[in-house]
């Protein structure tokens, strides 16, 4: 499963992070002063699946030259395990280093056993601890997964032309979820799987472009969320309507829909509002304990086709 523009997401939370708290006028001071080592923590736990794709990073000053600096921990002076919270069992977490040294995405932290099972309902803490400028760090996080029951039930239409009317209507797609009892936020991820200009819809909400214009922003085009929050608690069936404005290309689209957890939910209702009505910024809701900022989560994944024509 794709957690793409998952990670896009997180990135704009983690620079929200960074950034000094300041009062008033909502005016960012670009200082150091209340600068903090910290681990920067991105993973998502799946039922059934290996644990694995578990980024850690760290936080840097914000005057400092990136380009002379690494935001990946040294493995050496760092631990990372997962405790099953059931059991009590601790399952010691692997450096994964990726073929192409370039692709920092690829560096995580995973389990390699064949011993550990994520299980439905189950909780489990992420523990990491390092060192960042000689100055030791810990942060540590429990997710509790959601229960059985979600998948999505049913879509209305496979393929639809490109704001299409039926009986002078305008319709959209519609997915029917069944809820997973106990969650009530359901995230869709909506990747087109075509990103060429040519496919591009030239009378989109953003207008004709051009080319150059377009490579610009091609990804925030090519990749799209949508979630419902405040769903019933118990099992039932709610209804996901994916609007125009989320679909950019003539294409066939993969939407996957994931039911989240607390953590997860809480860090994506909260990381685009950091700022009061008095212009006092405060951190997204992270859920992590000690000297670290990001997400540990879990999450229920199913995924369905769509088409878009001209």
């Amino acid at each position: 499963m794709s957690l793409r523009n998952i990670r896009w997401l997180f990135a704009a939370a983690l620079f929200v992070a960074l950034t000094v708290q300041s009062c008033g006028e909502g005016v960012v001071e670009i200082e150091n002063v209340s600068y903090e080592p910290r681990i920067s923590i991105e993973g998502f736990l799946v039922p059934g699946k290996p644990v694995s794709g578990i980024r850690l990073f760290r936080n840097f000053k914000l005057n400092q030259d990136l380009r002379q600096q690494t935001p990946l921990l040294d493995p050496l002076k760092t631990t990372a395990t997962i405790t099953d919270e059931g059991s009590g069992v601790v399952y010691p977490l692997s450096y994964h280093t990726p073929a192409n040294l370039l692709n920092i995405g690829d560096y995580y932290y995973e389990y390699t056993g064949n011993d550990l099972t994520i299980e439905y309902g189950g909780s489990y803490t992420l523990d990491v601890r390092t060192e960042i400028d000689n100055t030791p760090v810990q942060a540590r996080s429990t997710t509790t997964v959601p229960l059985s029951g979600f998948k999505i039930a049913g879509v209305n239409y496979d393929s639809l032309r490109y704001r299409q009317q039926i009986n002078g209507e305008l319709v959209n797609f519609v997915l029917d979820i069944d809820r997973s009892p106990g969650t009530t936020y359901y995230l869709a991820s909506i990747q087109s799987l075509t990103d060429d200009y040519e496919k591009f819809v030239s009378f989109s909400p953003f207008g004709k472009m051009s080319r150059e214009e377009f490579e610009k922003d091609k990804e925030r085009f090519t990749y799209n969320t949508f979630w419902i929050q405040n769903t019933p608690e118990d099992a039932g069936r709610s209804i996901m309507n994916l609007f125009w404005f989320e679909f950019h290309f003539y294409s066939r689209y993969r939407i996957i829909v994931y039911a989240a957890d607390k953590n997860y939910r809480e860090f994506m209702q909260t990381y685009s509002r950091v700022q009061e009505i008095d212009g006092n910024f405060h951190e997204a809701r992270f859920n992590i304990e000690g000297q670290g900022i990001g997400v540990f989560g879990s999450v229920i994944a199913d995924t369905v086709y769509l088409t878009v024509t001209e």
